[in-house]
């Protein structure tokens, strides 16, 4: 059972939705792709003969379609069970514990992860420094925490905006945490 301050690798198994409904669509789906699959291949030979109408037919082919869509859309669902670290970090937050009803799962966050390895800080500075300061461009942190002793980052991003009450501009400096 994972908690928030638990390092997670990449690809980790984070949390297993019920997968019960998803196997039951799953071979739902199968089993109707079979049968207008076999209604297909058994019209296609009377419509061959002229024995049936072309718009039967062509209607019998785009349901045969939205059926191989329903499979994948079914096999898919039942991938999405599994909750799967996309990233290596420290669980920041958890937002479900086990025996919570999960709905919709695919769009709320159950987990917020963060990799620390790299981390990132936000400053804003006047718009008379943007000329001056470039992507990439390496910069010392002299922090109150480590006196004499100044951190090496560097410019990660430039906002070419300028904010009209301000008059800063955005810049986000990446550090290495080490």
């Amino acid at each position: 059972d994972l908690e928030e301050g638990d390092y997670v690798k990449a690809g980790q198994l984070l949390a297993e939705v019920e997968t019960e409904r998803f196997k039951l669509n799953l071979a739902k789906a199968k089993a109707e792709l079979a049968s207008v699959k076999h209604e297909l291949e058994r019209v296609k030979k009377i419509h061959n003969q002229q024995l049936v109408s072309t718009d039967t037919y062509d209607k019998l082919k785009w349901q045969h379609e939205v059926a191989k869509s329903s499979l994948e859309i079914a096999k898919l669902d039942l991938k999405e069970t599994k909750i799967i670290a996309p990233i290596s970090g420290y669980i920041a937050k958890r937002y479900v514990k086990e025996g919570n009803f999960v709905e919709k799962y695919q769009r709320q966050k159950l987990f917020h992860i963060v990799d620390q390895s790299v981390l990132q800080g936000i400053l804003h500075l006047p718009e008379q420094e943007l000329s001056k300061l470039k992507v990439n461009q390496q910069a010392d942190l002299h922090l109150t925490s480590k006196p004499g002793n100044p951190a090496i980052a560097h410019v990660e991003r430039i906002s070419p905006a300028v904010d009209a009450k301000s008059g800063t501009f955005r810049v986000t400096l990446e550090i290495y945490n080490n």
